[in-house]
């Protein structure tokens, strides 16, 4: 299990920095515009709100987010304590997801977003990660077993 926490670690961390990382880039080159497709582009958004550009104070955003990221964190304990692999993914993608857009409003008081899809909105690949571990913790309660994504003695050797 070990091996698997360090694994999802390293993907997690790998993919938060380099959100960071295009978010620097557009930040410091505002007038790139890259089109992709007519309905996908990518350049930069300021967003001062959450999502979908909801206005809400700063304050209350920091305060919510890192309370948040502290839940999430418990239960990344708990499912590593338990075996639990889909959760652990889960909860470290949005976890990772979450210091990357936490980063943003520390530091800059808003959030960087750079994806376009023109018939949806403007997101990130921070928000991406978010999305992806919720969606693995929705698959996970679906399963609607106690030892779904858990590893046993059996696959820890394959892992």
């Amino acid at each position: 299990m070990l091996r698997q926490f360090l694994v999802a670690g390293i993907v997690t961390d790998t993919l938060w920095i380099a959100d960071q990382s295009i978010k620097y880039f557009f930040v410091t080159h505002p007038s790139t515009f890259w089109g992709v497709f007519d309905f996908l582009s990518f350049h930069l958004v300021i967003n001062s709100g959450i999502a979908f550009g909801i206005a809400l104070p700063r304050w209350l955003v920091i305060i919510t987010t890192g309370g948040i990221l502290v839940v999430v964190g418990v239960l990344l304990g708990k499912a590593y304590r338990q075996r639990q692999v889909l959760p652990l993914w889960g909860l470290m993608l949005i976890v990772g997801g979450g210091i990357s857009n936490l980063i943003d409003r520390v530091f800059r008081g808003e959030v960087v977003d750079y994806i376009d899809l023109k018939f949806f909105t403007v997101f990130n690949l921070a928000d991406i990660l978010i999305s992806a571990g919720v969606v693995v913790l929705l698959v996970f309660l679906l399963r609607g077993s106690s030892h779904a994504g858990q590893i046993n003695s059996s696959t820890l050797h394959s892992v």
